[in-house]
C-alpha cells in the first residue's frame, strides 16, 4: 500500500504522517479508474463541520456529507478505513509496520471534542438526516481502530448536558479560527483540497441538473403525449 484517499479535508499534521510513512495522497478523480490499494482516511462529522464552518467556499451540504461517507464505505474493499484523529496518536514507525503487515499498534489520542454550539448543530443534523448517522456508525464499525472504542454512540454523546453559558459564548463570539493552518505550505494545502472539493460540488449540482431537465423533458413529452 503506497497511497490514501479521503473526502475530507485533513490536518496538516495528519497529512505530514502520511507523506512520512511514504503514502502518497490519491486524488478523488483517480479513485474509480485506478484499483491500487488504499489507507481510507475519515474525519468525524463534528470535524468535518468545523473545517467547512471555518472557510469562505459554499456552505456544506448534507447530501454531500452524505456521499463521501458512503463512497469511503464504497472502497474498503480497497483497504483499512482509519479515522483521521486516531493516525494523530500514532508513532510513525509503528504505524510504518502496520501498513507493512504487522500487528495494529495503540493510538494515544481521544476522540476530540468540539464546541457546544458545533455539538448541537450536529445534534439536530443527525435527528434530521438519520442515514447520515447510521453511515457514519458503520464506517467505525469497519474501521482499525488501533485499540481504541469505536464511536457506535454519537447522539448520545451529542446529547449530554452542556454549559449554556460557554454555547452562548460560541455563539456571539462568530470567530473563526485558523488554529494549525499558519502555515503557507498548510495553508495552500488546504486550499488545494477546498478547491477539489468545490470541483466535486460543481460536477454534482450539474449532474442534478441535467438529471432534472431528463426529468422535466420526459414529463412533458408525457403529457403531450397523453
Amino acid at each position: 500500500m503506497d497511497s490514501w484517499f479521503s473526502p475530507f479535508v485533513l490536518a496538516p499534521e495528519v497529512r505530514d504522517r502520511l507523506n512520512r510513512c511514504n503514502l502518497r495522497r490519491l486524488p478523488g478523480e483517480q479513485t474509480e479508474t485506478d484499483d491500487r490499494g488504499l489507507l481510507l482516511v475519515y474525519s468525524t462529522p463534528s470535524a468535518v463541520l468545523d473545517h467547512w464552518r471555518g472557510t469562505e467556499g459554499p456552505p456544506l451540504r448534507v447530501a454531500a456529507l452524505q456521499k463521501n461517507f458512503e463512497q469511503l464505505l464504497r472502497l474498503q474493499h480497497r483497504g483499512p478505513l482509519v479515522a483521521d484523529w486516531r493516525l494523530a496518536g500514532l508513532d510513525d514507525e509503528p504505524l510504518v509496520q502496520w501498513l507493512q503487515g504487522g500487528p495494529a499498534p495503540r493510538t494515544l489520542a481521544e476522540i476530540p471534542r468540539h464546541s457546544p454550539l458545533n455539538d448541537l448543530v450536529l445534534l439536530n443534523l443527525l435527528r434530521s438526516h438519520p442515514d447520515l448517522e447510521i453511515t457514519y456508525r458503520e464506517i467505525e464499525l469497519q474501521a482499525q481502530l488501533f485499540h481504541s472504542e469505536a464511536d457506535t454512540r454519537l447522539l448520545e454523546r451529542l446529547g449530554m448536558p452542556f454549559n449554556p453559558d460557554e454555547l452562548l459564548r460560541h455563539w456571539c463570539s462568530g470567530v473563526r479560527t485558523s488554529a494549525g493552518w499558519d502555515n503557507p505550505l498548510d495553508r495552500m494545502q488546504r486550499l488545494e483540497q477546498d478547491l477539489e472539493h468545490y470541483l466535486l460540488l460543481c460536477r454534482e449540482q450539474q449532474q442534478l441538473l441535467e438529471e432534472q431537465n431528463a426529468l422535466n423533458a420526459r414529463a412533458v413529452q408525457l403529457s403531450a403525449g397523453g
